[in-house]
């Protein structure tokens, strides 16, 4: 039954319905505890997921492979339930028209002697074509401010 809620992307009753079956039996199938991480992830439930995903990674030791996986997305949980325990300030910084435009610029990242800016820009212009196109850019760092390349 969870498992058909959650395909159905009803995960308040999945949640409901796996926590029971682990209830009946704990050692049935260590996929429960898989299965009902995933649920508590969509549901937000950040830090309730990574429990589940010890337990799971704990009782499927026969599976290394979806442990491998299930340790990584256990981190992630980990991760975002702290960074949203703690933000951290964003202020972004308009870097002027040389950089900045109408379109979205973002994934920014800095050459190693700091002298070149690379970026993306999306770039969506209903007159050229239907849908958006993202081109990778890059901007060099002169005495007088950013000097626009592409």
């Amino acid at each position: 039954m969870a498992s058909n809620y959650y395909q159905q992307k009803f995960y308040l009753p999945a949640e409901e319905n796996f926590k029971k079956a682990i209830n009946l039996q704990p050692d049935f199938d260590p996929e429960m505890y898989y299965s009902l991480a995933m649920v508590q992830t969509e549901l937000k439930k950040h830090a309730e997921a990574a429990d589940q995903l010890d337990t799971y990674i704990i009782k499927a030791k026969d599976k290394p492979e979806k442990v491998k996986k299930a340790t990584k997305q256990r981190d992630n949980l980990r991760f975002i339930t702290f960074a949203l325990k703690h933000p951290v300030p964003f202020q972004p910084i308009n870097m002027g028209v040389s950089i900045n435009s109408e379109n979205s610029e973002y994934s920014p990242a800095l050459s190693l002697d700091g002298s070149k800016m690379i970026y993306t820009r999306n770039v969506k212009k209903p007159t050229d074509f239907t849908g958006q196109e993202d081109f990778l850019y890059l901007s060099s760092m002169g005495h007088a401010g950013a000097n626009h390349m592409h």
